[in-house]
């Protein structure tokens, strides 16, 4: 069983939808489920800016040779931006066999290697009895319970806040660097080849991501 984590490309819009479709999103934010194809695709485009820019990382999970999962590190702004949230997903006939474990522990390693985090966090339902087996397993400690922080259909639901630091991990600072110091798109292309044919002529290196800087900017 080979599980590696691959970057997400403008044109695995159709793939990422199908992925979707197979989760099932009863502890987890309903923001990921996107049905649109134009609407993925922006998503999509979206997480390749803000790699490049922010620091964060957006991985497909891949069992041998089948996209089974996603899984992120998202940096917080400001004061926080030494913090990174932590978000796994997989679909339901992955799920129970270590396969998320994996994952996030890849992630984990990734984020405090090439980045310059020095805390990770993860924010589990308290119903969510395997997400919070699963980051305990890999050393994150819970924090603080939000009461009634997740309102969800008709349910309210305690959150599980967990964190884990760069000096738990034994990861030393001098080994991470910061985010323009990374591979530029166009590097990781040539490093890191792409998971699934195109579905269109687009390549999403040539991708006009101008809206977002000046969106970012009027914020």
């Amino acid at each position: 069983m080979n599980i590696t984590l691959k970057p997400w490309h403008a044109f695995d819009a159709n793939n990422y939808i199908e992925m979707i479709s197979h989760i099932d999103f009863s502890y987890d934010d309903d923001e990921m489920r996107i049905t649109d194809y134009f609407e993925a695709k922006r998503m999509l485009e979206r997480w390749i800016w803000q790699e490049d820019y922010n620091g964060d990382f957006y991985r497909a999970i891949w069992l041998d040779d089948k996209l089974v999962g996603h899984v992120q590190v998202a940096r917080q702004s400001g004061v926080w931006c030494r913090d990174g949230h932590v978000g796994c997903v997989l679909v339901k006939e992955a799920t129970g066999h270590g396969i998320g474990t994996e994952a996030v522990r890849q992630m984990v390693e990734m984020a405090f290697t090439r980045r310059n985090y020095d805390r990770l966090t993860a924010v589990v339902y308290c119903p969510n009895k395997a997400s919070a087996h699963m980051v305990e397993k890999l050393g994150f400690t819970l924090e603080a319970t939000l009461r009634h922080a997740v309102h969800k259909g008709d349910n309210y639901y305690d959150a599980l806040v967990y964190g884990l630091l760069r000096e738990d991990t034994g990861i030393p600072t001098t080994h991470c660097c910061e985010p323009e110091d990374e591979f530029s798109l166009e590097e990781q292309a040539k490093l890191e080849p792409t998971i699934v044919p195109p579905r269109d002529k687009e390549d999403w290196r040539t991708l006009d991501l101008s809206r977002f800087e000046k969106k970012d900017a009027a914020n």
